[in-house]
């Protein structure tokens, strides 16, 4: 399990996706609360708890946004679901406050994640409520969670094996629909990068474990395409490489 949050600002925008999703993704929600005194719909509310946040509080950022994500495969029971949900609620300090709470599922799989937006602004005290070092608290929850329900650690941290940099979220969502291990497909990538000599050392290399080296757009300069068709871009995340130093280091090959 990975519970994962941010502080943010954008009420409207965030009670748009919560409810709405990525194209492609189904939306259930499952939740809204205490939104009906600042607006007539939850998007309209969000944007009016902002404008009271900059009115009543010095915070900038009335938001949070967590969510909770399972490793590809794995299930849980809504009422699982939702006593994570309220743990999270309750280690950030977020008990009673405004909330949208949904569901994003992935069509083809039936996976789903859950997204929840939270208002942090109290209006009796007129501040906005601190969740102190949610980071930290959230990886803690992720940890006992994982125990209680029996599954597999998801992390985004990286593990001793991993010398490659964690994937995005677009190349990690990629993978999940496709059923590979980017993981280990990123660490392969970076093996051969790191034992080539030449552009044409790399692209052999990469031959060797079924990956294609292919042109990317200006700033990934080339993408690597596994055998399942996933693209993985030869940036500084995964390589740690800018992309100067990237062009010059594969300078033999030919991008025409």
């Amino acid at each position: 399990m990975n519970a994962k949050g941010k502080i943010r600002s954008s009420g409207a925008q965030l009670a748009r996706y919560v409810m709405t999703g990525k194209d492609g993704e189904l939306v259930q929600v499952i939740d809204a609360r205490g939104w009906q005194d600042f607006g007539k719909d939850p998007v309209a509310a969000f944007d009016r708890m902002e404008q009271w946040a900059a009115e009543h509080t010095e915070s900038r950022k009335p938001f949070f946004h967590g969510h909770i994500r399972l490793a590809p495969g794995e299930r849980l029971t809504d009422p699982q679901w939702m006593d994570s949900l309220d743990r999270m609620e309750k280690r950030l300090g977020f008990e009673g406050q405004p909330r949208i709470v949904s569901f994003h599922i992935e069509p083809e799989t039936g996976e789903k994640h859950l997204h929840a937006a939270w208002f942090r602004g109290d209006l009796e005290n007129e501040c906005a409520i601190d969740p102190g070092l949610y980071k930290n608290k959230l990886v803690q929850l992720s940890r006992t969670l994982e125990l209680e329900f029996g599954l597999r650690e998801l992390t985004g941290e990286r593990q001793p094996d991993d010398r490659a940099r964690e994937a995005d979220r677009n190349e990690y969502e990629e993978s999940k629909r496709l059923g590979t291990d980017v993981r280990a497909i990123r660490n392969g990538i970076l093996d051969c990068l790191e034992h080539a000599d030449s552009g044409k050392a790399f692209k052999a290399a990469l031959e060797e474990r079924s990956l294609m080296l292919a042109n990317g757009d200006r700033r990934d300069c080339f993408v690597v395409i596994d055998e399942a068709g996933g693209h993985h871009a030869l940036n500084k995340k995964l390589t740690g490489m800018t992309l100067a130093e990237t062009r010059d280091r594969l300078a033999d090959l030919d991008r025409t």
